[in-house]
């Protein structure tokens, strides 16, 4: 299940690097809630509290302009398929996720940011024999400029491996693309959860750090 995961993590990247970023507004997608975030670590809309990750394994907290997409829940279905006629660049990306639980993706309307965030069973394994698998599948992602190594850090959940991938190639319309990846990965035993952060404008996303911090386990 691991090496699967990795590997449609690794396809995702390349089917989602030569998308447009998002334009249109979904139909009747779960939205973050409209409360203006407030400073500090406790910044953003709790996702156990506004129905994001419910009944999943992990949550996070979103920042007002996020909307998300449990991509596992029919009844998101329609939301869903509104969006990928708005986005059809995207369509393909979404179809490998979908066949995995767990799989939660929020886009930012205004910066065309995307995140997804994925919790599976770990199978008993640790966190670095997880992060080898994936980083041999990154290092083959078509138009990666340099294969990635991860960088062991400490987030508020526990120890964390992180990659910077930077992908480049050309698009439908002739011209080229690069896409920035920022992807997390933990573990606490009995679930993984892996975070991936797209950035196809190269303006970075500043809410990163914000996002990420709040990842954490549900009881």
């Amino acid at each position: 299940m691991i090496r699967r995961l990795a590997l449609l993590v690794a396809a995702a990247l390349v089917l989602g690097c030569s998308s447009a970023p998002p334009t249109a507004t979904p139909a009747a997608p779960t939205a973050a809630p409209t409360t203006l975030p407030t400073a500090g670590p406790t910044t953003g809309t709790p996702g156990a509290t506004s129905g994001l990750f419910t009944g999943l394994p992990y949550t996070m907290d979103l920042p007002v302009g996020w909307t998300s997409f449990d991509l596992s829940d029919p009844t998101a279905a329609a939301a869903i398929d509104a969006f990928v006629a708005a986005n059809p660049g995207m369509g393909a990306m979404l179809d490998a996720f979908k066949s995995l639980p767990n799989t939660v993706m929020a886009v930012n309307q205004l910066s065309g940011n995307v995140v997804i965030s994925i919790g599976i069973p770990t199978g008993g394994l640790p966190l670095d024999t997880l992060g080898r698998t994936f980083t041999s599948q990154f290092a083959n992602v078509p138009g990666v400029k340099t294969p990635p190594q991860p960088e062991s850090l400490t987030l508020p959940i526990g120890p964390a491996l992180h990659w910077k991938l930077e992908v480049g190639g050309n698009d439908a319309s002739g011209g080229t693309f690069t896409v920035a990846e920022s992807i997390y990965l933990v573990e606490n035993g009995t679930n993984a959860v892996l975070v991936e952060f797209v950035d196809s404008t190269g303006s970075g996303n500043p809410q990163e750090g914000q996002i990420i911090q709040s990842l954490h386990y549900t009881p």
